[in-house]
């Protein structure tokens, strides 16, 4: 077709491109941010106030019956009513509060019982919570009112106020490499064909509308380009789908190589499913309340962005990390009660993480959230390595992309690892989540197994550990603005097992049973009934970063480890551990 020979003529190159987005948020909170000056005290602005919830032990005891695969109440999942009702505070409260917020000139927009959309002149904001708020402008243009020091909650709220959001935050960019081309030679590139034979995913499928799959981006970050997407389902021969639902805004127009990965497989992955995309012009917080009290709902949610779990402040403008994602994982708890399965990428940045991404700071490791959540599945990545042989050689990808630049024919697999990859599959231990049950004894495993250990001090091993599991996640061909480019990430895995779990959504609901929901539990009691349901990657370790490589690390073994997890998926063999389930 005459616009591939455009693109393709005169060229044997192709863009490659880190895909550190997920962990690579710039750390200051002001970086592109100019302070212009204070606000005018009757300008309008729009935040959210978060309320002491009650009875979370609760919800996470109900949360853990209903996801046990043994359990007779498997898989029936709650209402948003029935969630509120045990946890939001007392009804007379949250209106004695409501009542005195009018009382100072805030008003309640929006009450969802424990979270409160709320808006106010900045003269009124400023009194009740002892803050002085500025016109902040960025460079693209863009200008916001935030605080410039943190907010107080007064004494006469602090008993139901938790935390105040969209106040103090300014949204941050990713850092990240630029562009570079590289010769297209090697063992090849990864395309949609290739991972449906590394994975035993079937090029024809029954799925149902009903299984919807939302790829979320955040910090307002560009968004996918729909004629790219168009010609990446010609050039990867692919059976066409479109994005069919968008929320938050939408901004096209190129340079949008998260976005685009994200969309083109996801999408591919999940055959006949419904796709959704989501830009949050914040971060986490934002997200997790809007998802946890949405009346429509995607089943399945894959994110491709994370930040240090000890340094969420930078980048929410929160006052303390550790309470801050305490009541994300809150909200994410309420949202897979309703029945959603949320996903994201481990890292690029092996163990020691964005915190210390340059090899020369401290903590030499640490845990990136939301990976580290114990309500999330975290995706790790694994390349691509011919001599390893735990895969096999393939028939040739006959698409027309691959008549241009080389795609690979065998689906041997090793750990994720610089400099061999561009990046490191990050991996860990949470420093304030406790281990869930349903992977302890496989962490205990490895704990014991005789394999090298960072020192005592720099983890705790009683804590959540990750990742999960892990697909693929270098030398991937995407299309963004027109052109090709190859990128690698565990962002290109989080995506990837989202569109698997939307195809097992899809037999769920076409045999008249519940989505899979918080599917944590299902995944370890999968891997107990039928190990041949992943393949272990044993070997590696994820001593480096992007750039550089530190003295500490996690090793990859035989069984779970915290680089890989159980390892990569038989999508047909999780497919009928899953037909076993109520």
């Amino acid at each position: 077709k005459q616009w591939y020979q455009r693109r393709v003529r005169g060229t044997t190159k192709m863009k490659a491109f880190f895909l550190a987005l997920l962990v690579a948020l710039v750390a200051a909170s002001t970086e592109k941010w100019s302070l212009v000056e204070r606000s005018n005290p009757t300008k309008q602005i729009t935040f959210r106030l978060g309320l002491f919830q009650q009875n979370f032990d609760k919800l996470d005891a109900a949360l853990l019956d209903v996801s046990d695969p043994r359990s007779e109440n498997y898989g029936k999942w709650w209402t948003r009513e029935q969630i509120l009702d045990l946890v939001a505070p007392p009804k007379e409260k949250v209106d004695n509060l409501i009542s005195l917020l009018s009382e100072n000139g805030i008003k309640v927009t929006e009450n969802n019982r424990d979270f409160l959309t709320v808006r106010a002149a900045v003269e009124n904001v400023e009194k009740f919570f002892s803050v002085e708020m500025y016109k902040w402008k960025h460079e693209s243009g863009r200008t916001l009112v935030r605080s410039k020091a943190p907010y107080t909650i007064p004494k006469s709220v602090e008993n139901i106020v938790e935390i105040v959001v969209s106040l103090s935050e300014l949204p941050v960019s990713p850092r990240r490499r630029a562009a570079q081309p590289i010769d297209a030679t090697g063992e090849g590139n990864v395309t949609p064909y290739l991972l449906k034979n590394a994975y035993n995913i079937p090029s024809s499928y029954q799925g149902n509308s009903g299984s919807t799959m939302c790829l979320a981006e955040f910090q307002g970050y560009q968004s996918f380009e729909a004629s790219d997407l168009t010609q990446f389902i010609q050039v990867t021969s692919i059976p066409t789908f479109n994005v069919s639902t968008i929320i938050g805004p939408y901004s096209p127009g190129g340079g949008a190589i998260e976005s685009a990965l994200d969309v083109q497989y996801g999408g591919s992955v999940a055959l006949d499913s419904t796709i959704w995309y989501w830009t949050v012009d914040g971060w986490m917080m934002e997200f997790a309340t809007d998802l946890a009290n949405r009346k429509s709902f995607p089943l399945v949610v894959s994110m491709s962005w994370a930040w240090t779990e000890s340094d969420q402040c930078q980048i929410s403008g929160c006052k303390n990390s550790e309470n801050y994602v305490n009541r994300c994982n809150k909200e994410f708890a309420k949202a897979t009660m309703r029945g959603i399965t949320l996903l994201a990428a481990s890292g690029d940045q092996g163990a020691p993480g964005d915190g210390n991404y340059d090899c020369n700071s401290t903590p030499a490791i640490g845990p990136l959230y939301p990976a580290s959540s114990p309500y999330i599945l975290a995706v790790g990545a694994t390349m691509l390595a011919p001599g390893v042989g735990n895969g096999q050689i393939i028939k040739p990808d006959t698409s027309p992309v691959c008549s241009v630049f080389p795609c690979a024919n065998n689906t041997n697999e090793a750990t994720c690892t610089w400099p061999t990859s561009l990046i490191t599959s990050g991996g860990g231990f949470s420093n304030y989540f406790p281990m869930p049950s349903w992977q302890s004894k496989y962490v205990q495993n490895y704990l014991s197994s005789g394999v090298t250990l960072p020192p005592s001090s720099m983890f705790n091993a009683s804590n959540r550990a990750y990742p999960d599991v892990s697909a693929l996640g270098n030398m991937y061909i995407i299309v963004d603005g027109g052109d090709f480019w190859q990128v690698a990430g565990t962002s290109c895995s989080s995506p990837v097992w989202a569109g698997m779990i939307s195809m097992l959504n899809s037999y769920r609901l076409n045999n008249n049973k519940s989505p899979l929901g918080f599917i944590n539990p299902v995944i370890y009691s999968a891997y107990a009934a039928q190990p041949n349901i992943f393949k272990d990657i044993s070997g590696g370790n994820n001593y480096c970063t992007e750039y550089c490589c530190t003295d500490y690390g996690y090793v990859a073994t035989k069984g779970w480890d915290p680089v890989t997890g159980l390892g990569t998926p038989n999508f047909q063999n999780l497919l009928n551990y899953i037909k076993t389930l109520n």
